[in-house]
């Protein structure tokens, strides 16, 4: 079972997902309010004005956004109050999103170099360990060598790069086009960092978006 420990201590924000009675998925906001020997108490799950009322012996799945990904917890529900649930640690759990392919809106500032000599600075529209999307003046050639330079946790990180593809767009009054590359020669250490960053984005996104529904 993965180690989520020091995901769930007090006040610890989560997203909670149950079946309503027609077997649609609900999202709400929660956060830990203690951890017991074998179970938590945690908030009153709310989204916007509208609350979770949850039954004793209810199946719940907690998601935990981390800089290691998103974890998916099986809870049960074991008693009801009026301002907390007590649950089950949980029966179950795994990482629901594979590393290396998590892509992020993540605005990274990269400088593109091509074999022909030209040489661009960005600003990516998408990040992840594999690869980034940019707007780009010119076109760029899937024939083309491309190296890409940029920092991630103040860290420069230079590798080589394919072309995946370069679609005309229009961005404002200026044509031009929109540039996906993979990665070829990032190393073990720094595809690491690359994930760490960007499930760091996705949780700071996720839970802002949460927070904000959850107090409104």
């Amino acid at each position: 079972m993965e180690d989520y420990s020091k995901y769930t201590t007090v006040d610890r924000g989560f997203e909670i997902v149950i079946l309503n009675s027609d077997g649609k998925k609900e999202r709400y906001k929660s956060k830990f309010l203690k951890t017991g020997e074998n179970f938590y108490l945690i908030s009153i799950p709310k989204y916007r004005d509208k609350v979770a009322l949850l039954s004793a012996r209810q199946n719940i799945n907690l998601y935990l956004y981390t800089p290691e990904g998103i974890y998916n917890l099986k809870c049960v529900v074991l008693e009801v109050y009026e301002k907390y649930y007590k649950i089950s640690f949980a029966k179950s759990s795994e990482r629901v999103q594979r590393r290396e392919y998590v892509r992020v809106n993540l605005r990274v500032p990269v400088k593109v170099t091509v074999d022909s000599g030209r040489t661009y600075d960005a600003v990516t529209t998408n990040f992840s360990a594999r690869g980034c999307g940019f707007y780009c003046k010119d076109d760029i050639s899937a024939n083309d060598k491309i190296s890409v330079t940029f920092k991630i946790g103040g860290k420069p990180i230079q590798t080589f790069a394919n072309v995946v593809s370069s679609k005309p767009v229009s961005f404002g009054s200026t044509n031009g086009y929109a540039i996906a590359l993979n990665f070829t020669s990032v190393t073990q250490s720094n595809i690491d960092l690359i994930v760490k960053e960007c499930f760091m984005y996705q949780a700071r996104q996720r839970l802002a978006m949460l927070d904000k529904a959850y107090d409104e």
